[in-house]
């Protein structure tokens, strides 16, 4: 029940009119290509598991650049003033104030939501996108941690699905889950969509952090089949799961709004400052 109605609601928000899409941030996507970027897994235990994009919020401009939306426009006469740029920003502001005031979460969400706040302690820095969260199992130490703007757009290649449906990949948010006993640390390279998907495995006992170039990290995709289950389990006993990975992938998708309007504001103080 909990992904039909979560794919329902971002089915909502890609039937929403043009300016709803263009604030929001989800949608069903698949782009059939090649993958060059990772080793991109399935989960062994993922079923259709939902797509999860950076904002649309931005418009291409000339051969694919990015530039905001608020922010187009007419480069001559009195538009590429200070003042113009001030107002735009404004309204930039309002129009995301009014669209988060008229959000609604699926109640699904508000309970996946009380679940992982009473089985973790999520620990936010201001103006920092890392996220960390930390919890206990016996005597081992957990932490999960990842940033709301590391997104993957992974393409794949079509040959590579064999009997596999397009909507069993998919794009998510980027994160590293370590389980720290006694001087040793097993770390897990994920992908959070609405599952947990696995895509590499370290063990350090030399103290190193998972960014440590020197670390080797085992591809998961490499493994057979019943030792992927055997770790998709280890990892869902210590509350490593389905629920964690929808809780991420919108906790992720509110902050990076919060991190916007953030900027908006300060963007706006700023240019319009004498």
């Amino acid at each position: 029940m909990l992904r039909t109605s979560t794919l329902a609601l971002l089915r909502r928000a890609a039937s929403a009119t043009p300016q709803q899409q263009h604030h929001m941030a989800t949608s069903l996507v698949f782009r059939a290509g090649t993958n060059a970027t990772m080793g991109f897994v399935r989960h062994p235990q993922a079923i259709s598991p939902i797509s999860m994009v950076k904002s649309r919020r931005f418009g291409t401009h000339g051969d694919g650049d990015v530039m905001p939306s608020a922010m187009k426009g007419g480069s001559g006469g009195g538009h590429g003033t200070s003042a113009a740029l001030e107002d735009l920003l404004a309204r930039e502001l309002q129009e995301e104030k009014d669209l988060m005031e008229s959000e609604e979460r699926a109640p699904e969400l508000e309970d996946v939501s009380e679940k992982i706040h009473k089985r973790f302690h999520i620990k936010e820095s201001p103006g920092s996108s890392i996220i960390k969260m930390h919890t206990k199992h016996n005597t081992e130490k957990i932490m999960v941690q990842f940033d709301v703007q590391d997104t993957t757009e992974d393409e794949l290649d079509p040959q590579e699905l064999e009997d596999e449906k397009a909507e069993d990949y998919t794009v998510g948010i980027r994160g590293v889950v370590t389980i720290a006993k006694a001087h040793h640390k097993l770390m897990f390279s994920v992908v959070f969509t609405n599952t947990v998907w696995v895509e590499k495995v370290a063990l350090d006992s030399d103290g190193r952090e998972w960014n440590d170039e020197t670390l080797y990290w085992s591809d998961f995709s490499e493994y057979p089949e019943d030792v992927q289950e055997a770790f998709t389990r280890h990892l869902a006993v210590r509350n490593i799961d389905d629920e964690l990975a929808v809780f991420v992938s919108y906790f992720a998708f509110e902050k990076e709004k919060e991190h916007y309007l953030t900027f908006l504001e300060r963007a706006t103080e700023f240019v319009g400052a004498k």
